[in-house]
């Protein structure tokens, strides 16, 4: 985790607590999704760094590959996982606007108090 980037620090402190249970989990997952993303970075400069040189082994290349497919499979993981949370978070906009739009009718249709 980015110093700065905890959940704590980027909630809102607005945010109705029936509301943020939801937000809360949808963060939870973002932040689960880009360590998968951060931690593929790591692991692929680190195959690069085992097949620098100008003579590399079969045997290097064949477990650099193997590695590689492993860290592919890690990376398409967190990418369902942040088309989770962007539907997730979609949703939650969704129903947010439609809370906005009919807390915005019931205040233009309640009678003014002069």
């Amino acid at each position: 985790m980015h110093p700065g980037s905890s959940s704590a620090t980027r909630r809102p402190t607005s945010v109705p607590p029936e509301a943020a249970a939801p937000l809360d989990r949808v963060l939870d997952q973002s932040e689960q999704a880009r360590s998968k993303v951060e931690q593929a970075a790591v692991d692929l400069s680190s195959v690069k760094a085992g097949l620098a040189g100008s003579a590399v082994p079969a045997v290097k290349v064949a477990q650099a590959l193997t590695e590689s497919e492993a860290i592919h499979a890690n990376v398409l993981e967190a990418s369902a996982e942040l088309v989770a949370v962007n539907d997730a978070l979609a949703e939650e906009v969704e129903e947010r606007r439609a809370l906005e739009a009919k807390l915005g009718q019931s205040v233009i249709g309640t009678p003014s108090m002069s």
